[in-house]
């Protein structure tokens, strides 16, 4: 909460909070639609009365919801604060939290019936009258605790962690976010950003694994019967046993491998676009927010639908083969594109102009329209469907293969100690990279190329995937396609290999520690 929000009243805050939370609804249902199908199972509708089903009971509950979270958190403050003193970073976190509970049995009977409307394409009427009347009003409170939990964070989150965050921007890197009370409104803007995007990072990984709880939850309320139903704990460990926690994992991997490889990515466009090739810190790392932004979801996605993908083609009770893991994991890839397409678009334009996340989106917004962010889109969802079958597949089919022809050196692939199948995973790992790199270099160049050019072609459809590589091909031949592939072979490579690590360790994890296990309620 700003230091603006902190001196108005309790009435203003909630009114704030109120027309801000309508309008994030509105634009935004649709999402909320795919999620909760997505998080349940069940088959996307891809109309417009589908993916707004529901949003009058969000409209209707979201003004009582964001006034009670904006009033309650600023009447926190002022009762924890001294007068005249600023609220410290725990207190604003603490207030968040708290402010998020307070409102969480409104939010939770009013997502049920959402999500319990998207499922059945009834009316909010009769959605309620039904649960009412087949199992009592305390049906309604289904999945309260998982929300109580997702709302406390989620709050934390954009009431506390955002400013707080931002706030450290100006801290941590005065030169280009300025001093917090003197920095211009650019700075200010640029700060924002980046803090709301650090803190959106830090939320959604926390919360998601909650909210999919929940909305599977509050989405079978219609089908247990009256009583005691399974439990939060109880419903985890069903999910858990049912597909593990690959999106969780695919996200927490893929930001590692971000973070450590960013560099690379910069000097492989530079290359690329036969541009210079930058040399400070700063310049290396310039749109690793929005890769981070993006990677998040984009590993979720391709590690779920991989995972979901595997359970259906093949079933649980035997291992998926060989051609199996291929295609689960290149329709992954493909899939995933829709996100990384745009994301690597304004990053690479990012590297190019050296502006903001925030200043590149809208100045391709305003100057060629929202369509320009997906130049680029088929050559991404090529260049992910066969990246994706790498990483996803090849690297543990190369790793098993080692094992088998060299079990003298790698051991046995099910008896093989530690250190033995760290090596095995390493040499895996870096046999599948060297096969991808060669294969998508010449779209992923394309690729570049074509998102490079976004700000300097006129507004309208640009040239399309073979046109461009018609135009490279002239200029300089079958090498043309191949220029940053040492850049880019590095940082695959290690990123095969990071990926894999990280996977593995993480899942290890989850595992021994019996995160998100639960025995069934009784």
């Amino acid at each position: 909460m700003s230091e603006r929000a902190e001196r108005l009243s309790g009435l203003q805050n909630g009114a704030v909070g109120s027309i801000a939370g309508m309008i994030e609804v509105m634009l935004q249902q649709p999402t909320v639609a795919m999620k909760n199908a997505v998080q349940q199972g069940r088959p996307i509708h891809w109309n417009v009365a589908a993916l707004y089903r529901g949003v009058g009971v969000s409209l209707a509950s979201i003004v009582p919801v964001s006034a009670i979270q904006f009033a309650a958190n600023g009447r926190l403050l002022r009762g924890l604060t001294s007068p005249g003193q600023k609220p410290s970073d725990q207190v604003r976190v603490l207030c968040g939290t708290l402010s998020g509970v307070a409102s969480a049995p409104l939010s939770a009977s009013a997502e049920l019936v959402m999500t319990l409307q998207q499922n059945n394409g009834k009316s909010f009427g009769a959605t309620v009258k039904e649960v009412g009347q087949q199992h009592g009003a305390a049906r309604l409170l289904r999945g309260f605790t998982a929300t109580a939990v997702r709302d406390a964070v989620w709050c934390a989150g954009y009431l506390a962690l955002g400013p707080v965050f931002t706030q450290k921007m100006h801290d941590l890197s005065p030169a280009t976010f300025g001093h917090v009370d003197t920095a211009t409104t650019s700075q200010k803007a640029s700060a924002s950003v980046v803090g709301c995007l650090a803190a959106g990072l830090v939320t959604v990984v926390a919360t998601q694994p909650v909210d999919t709880i929940k909305t599977v939850m509050q989405g079978e309320a219609m089908t247990l019967p009256s009583g005691r139903a399974p439990s939060t704990l109880a419903t985890a460990g069903r999910i858990y046993r049912e597909g593990g926690l690959n999106g969780a994992v695919g996200s927490l991997a893929g930001m590692i491998e971000m973070t450590i490889q960013q560099p690379w990515v910069a000097v492989k466009n530079a290359v690329q676009q036969g541009r210079p090739i930058p040399r400070s810190v700063t310049a290396l790392y310039r749109g690793l927010g929005v890769s981070l932004t993006s990677i998040a979801p984009v590993s979720a996605i391709r590690f779920a639908i991989n995972g979901r993908l595997l359970r259906v083609v093949s079933g649980t009770d035997s291992a998926p083969s060989d051609q199996v893991k291929v295609l689960c994991s290149t329709l992954s890839g493909a899939t995933a594109a829709a996100i990384t397409g745009p994301a690597e678009l304004v990053m690479t334009l990012q590297q190019n102009i050296g502006k903001s996340l925030g200043a590149t989106v809208k100045e391709v917004v305003q100057t060629h329209g929202v369509t320009r962010l997906l130049r680029g889109y088929p050559a991404t969802a090529v260049r992910d469907a066969v990246w994706c079958a790498g990483y996803l597949a090849l690297g543990p089919l190369f790793t098993r293969e080692v094992h088998r022809l060299r079990p003298q050196t790698f051991g046995e692939f099910e008896t093989a100690t530690t250190s033995q199948k760290a090596s095995a995973s390493v040499v895996g790992c870096l046999a599948a990279g060297l096969f991808v790199v060669p294969i998508t270099q010449p779209v992923d160049t394309i690729k570049t190329v074509m998102q490079g050019e976004a700000m300097k072609l006129p507004s309208g459809p640009g040239p399309g995937i073979l046109t461009t590589a018609k135009r490279m091909h002239r200029e300089g031949g079958l090498p043309r396609f191949y220029r940053g592939i040492v850049a880019r072979g590095s940082r695959l490579v290690g990123a095969v290999f990071i990926l894999g690590q990280a996977r593995m360790r993480l899942e290890e994890i989850f595992e021994e520690h019996d995160l998100l296990k639960a025995r069934e309620a009784l």
